[in-house]
């Protein structure tokens, strides 16, 4: 299966838990330097979740990627508390291999 099919798996779950959540859930947020995963809004919250397939052992892409590209500073300005979780899945099972967050 090529990685483009394997990708599409996760993501379809992620749109139906999209759907249940009684919150503020924006379209996958693009950018220039790349794009947000999702984005939830649950009363002073905000939750910022990267995504990645394949991961390598002891890296943590994800979370990188959310400090790197500074994602958080788009909703700076909301006065909410910003948290930025990364959830990784491994290419050979498909199952989360390591759910991380910190506060932004």
């Amino acid at each position: 299966m090529d990685r483009s099919a394997r990708n599409a798996r996760p993501c379809s779950r992620q749109f139906s838990y999209r759907c249940g959540l009684d919150a503020d859930v924006p379209v996958e947020d693009g950018r220039n330097r790349g794009r947000l995963g999702l984005a939830i809004r649950a009363a002073d919250q905000l939750f910022l979740f990267e995504f990645k397939l394949g991961r390598t052992e002891g890296s943590s892409v994800a979370l990188a990627q959310l400090w790197q590209l500074d994602y958080a500073a788009k909703y700076r300005h909301l006065g909410v508390l910003v948290h930025l979780v990364s959830v990784e899945f491994t290419t050979a099972t498909e199952n989360v291999e390591v759910i991380e967050s910190a506060l932004a």
